[in-house]
């Protein structure tokens, strides 16, 4: 198995950044939005807050390969954590969350498109659980929107916030727009 090392973020690695973001967000909600409506991260990365996010790369031993994966957090959300479809399933994904862990504390959470279910099962694997489950929005196109957080974590209890756009996707109206519950299993949804 390859070796990854993961450091520091630096403003030479934007190419391999917007190059990974564009490739692996294809395969995050590339079965439900048409692939040209997925903006790139040239022009999402401010809009989404990475600029704002403090980030880290991994790095493949072999220099040619450069960059494989890159993650960000903020306060105690993991708020990007992309993989280069070419190294999925290799071990650079776990080994950036486990960069980050530590930083993100006791409260950590990471929001995550219900449709992606590899990804809710990855987070799961470090021990985070399911809060809540609410209508999202992406690129305009409808879909269910997952908070996970570690079982300790503050935002466990966190009502869930839909925006009026989710909402609208979701059909609900400004004189319908449902309500979060809690359900039977402690995960919030929406209804």
């Amino acid at each position: 198995m390859p070796q990854f090392t993961v450091r520091d973020y630096r403003q030479s690695d934007w190419p391999a950044i917007c190059r990974i973001h564009d490739l692996a967000r294809l395969v995050e909600v590339g079965r439900f939005v048409p692939w040209d409506a997925i903006v790139p991260m040239a022009r999402t990365a401010h809009a989404e807050g990475f600029l704002a996010s403090q980030s880290s790369v991994a790095c493949v031993d072999d220099a040619e390969s450069g960059v494989a994966g890159f993650i960000s957090i903020a306060g105690s959300e993991l708020t990007w954590c992309y993989v280069d479809p070419s190294w999925h399933r290799q071990g650079v994904g776990r080994k950036l969350v486990q960069h980050v862990l530590p930083k993100l504390g006791a409260d950590a959470f990471v929001l995550c498109v219900g449709e992606n279910p590899a990804a809710l099962a990855f987070y799961r694997s470090f021990g985070f659980v399911i809060a809540a489950r609410f209508p999202g929005d992406a690129y305009g196109y409808p879909c269910q929107c997952v908070r996970l957080t570690l079982p300790t974590s503050k935002h466990r209890r966190r009502l869930p916030t839909p925006s009026k756009t989710a909402l609208r996707l979701a059909d609900f109206t400004e004189t319908s727009p449902g309500q979060a519950f809690l359900g039977e299993d402690g995960v919030y949804y929406w209804r």
